[in-house]
């Protein structure tokens, strides 16, 4: 009884370590995409004067 007890007590201690290490994963991610985002330009018709020969 003792052993299977902690056999479940890992096997929660093991999912919780992974959600956790997936979450802060996802948290990354998102941080990259927005720091992409908020670096990014798009190259339309206000950006011509900027680059000339882009087009």
């Amino acid at each position: 009884m003792q052993q299977n007890y902690n056999e479940k007590s890992i096997q929660h201690q093991f999912d919780a370590y992974c959600k956790k290490v997936l979450r802060n994963e996802i948290t990354s991610i998102r941080k990259r995409n927005t720091r992409i985002k908020e670096n990014e330009e798009l190259l339309n018709v206000s950006n011509e004067a900027k680059y000339p020969y882009s087009f």
